[in-house]
């Protein structure tokens, strides 16, 4: 199936989280009492448990905890091994980290015990956690940490901006830096280096509009650095986001549609923990091949329900061809194609005609509300989600502002 829900974990499913969390609950032993206490405080002082529940069966598992109003802690994250992939992982994280960017966290950290599946820091690193440190009780028969965190910034920065951003942000590790003609060097400071290492210097230039670090030397991707900081975002010159029209019936199975009321502002509060939102396992979608010039990874996309509005962003995660008929087989069986309108949209253009375009898509937030095209025209008439392929930043920005306001 594609789809799952997201739910706070319940005095009932404290076996199965247990059992899923056993490799950091033997590195800390305190770790079964937060979890206990998440179906027993409405403080918003206890743990928050969300649950990756498919077929009424727990797969994952994300344990997380504030340190203060902008940081928090990641105490746990497992999932079960027979049952589930990677990317599902992946995608319970980045909903949790959807929902820490809403309540405004600035820092989340997390100590990955030494026995923890490979699986999980992979998971973590693809969701943007950076590598910080180890530590070790530096005597034989103890047992590494290492420490990992996500860093949130709620900024848009002009892609001619980046270097002096990147400066900006080594500075604030403790690294020292040597300025260049088209960059800087950079290397970690005498007073921060771990012992019988030594701190080669390293490279940042830019070389016509790409950013290269060196040694070894290799491209500093931009949706490399949205992931790390995300939401950043980087703007490019002229660049316009992703319009994906579609039909209600499809924007169901794919995405979450804008609920009734607000959402909460607290991730740890008993109203919190009674939510229940489904997600999709697989975050696929379709559209013309027109926008293939101009798409990247991280650029926003603007997700419009036919007769109900603009209902909810993401940020494109990759990209591929597909044959039409071969992408009406594999969605025909929940009703979600009409093979006529696939090959119309495959014969609207690009450089692969009779192609149709599949776009991954990740960090899929919905609006509070839809913005319903009576209220887009007020803002730009010439909106036409049925011919436009893209609209432009000023705009996506106005919707999303509008969707999200009290």
């Amino acid at each position: 199936m594609n789809g799952a829900i997201l739910r706070q974990a319940r005095r009932r499913d404290m076996p199965e989280v247990y059992r899923l969390l056993k490799p950091w609950i033997e590195e800390d032993s305190q770790l079964a009492a937060h979890v206990a206490q998440t179906d027993r405080d409405a403080s918003g002082q206890a743990p928050r448990c969300t649950l990756l529940d498919v077929d009424r069966t727990i797969r994952g598992v994300c344990v997380s905890a504030l340190r203060s109003r902008s940081e928090a802690r990641l105490l746990g994250l497992a999932a079960d091994p027979e049952a589930l992939s990677g990317q599902a992982l992946s995608m319970l994280l980045a909903q949790e980290i959807l929902d820490w960017a809403e309540f405004g966290l600035s820092r989340v950290a997390v100590d990955l015990p030494a026995s923890v599946d490979p699986l999980v820091s992979e998971c973590l690193r693809a969701c943007g956690f950076v590598f910080e440190g180890v530590s070790s009780g530096c005597s034989l028969g103890t047992t590494s940490r290492v420490r990992m965190a996500k860093q949130f910034l709620y900024r848009s920065i002009p892609r001619d901006k980046l270097l002096d951003f990147l400066r900006e942000f080594m500075l604030s590790l403790g690294y020292e830096l040597r300025p260049e003609e088209s960059g800087f060097r950079y290397r970690v400071r005498d007073e921060h280096r771990r012992p019988f290492l030594f701190s080669p210097w390293h490279r940042l230039t830019m070389s016509g509009t790409d950013i290269v670090i060196s040694p070894p030397a290799r491209l500093l991707l931009v949706h490399e650095l949205e992931t790390i900081f995300y939401p950043l975002r980087i703007i490019f010159p002229r660049e316009r986001p992703m319009l994906l029209p579609m039909s209600r019936q499809r924007a169901e199975y794919l995405i979450d549609l804008p609920r009734q009321s607000p959402r909460q502002k607290s991730l740890f509060r008993d109203e919190v923990e009674a939510s229940v939102r489904r997600v999709p396992l697989r975050s696929v979608t379709y559209c013309a091949p027109g926008m293939k010039r101009s798409i990247r990874k991280g650029l926003p996309i603007l997700f419009y329900v036919n007769r109900v509005g603009a209902v909810g962003t993401a940020r494109v995660q990759d990209w591929f061809p597909e044959d039409p008929k071969e992408l009406h087989a594999t969605t025909d069986e929940e009703g979600l194609s009409d093979l006529n309108e696939i090959l119309e949209i495959a014969a609207s253009g690009g450089e692969k005609p009779g192609k149709i375009m599949m776009v991954a898509f990740q960090w899929y937030r919905s609006l509070h509300r839809p913005v319903t095209i009576k209220e887009i025209h007020g803002m730009d008439e010439s909106f036409n989600p049925q011919r436009n392929r893209s609209v432009s930043t000023k705009l996506f920005d106005w919707i999303v502002a509008t969707g999200n306001r009290e």
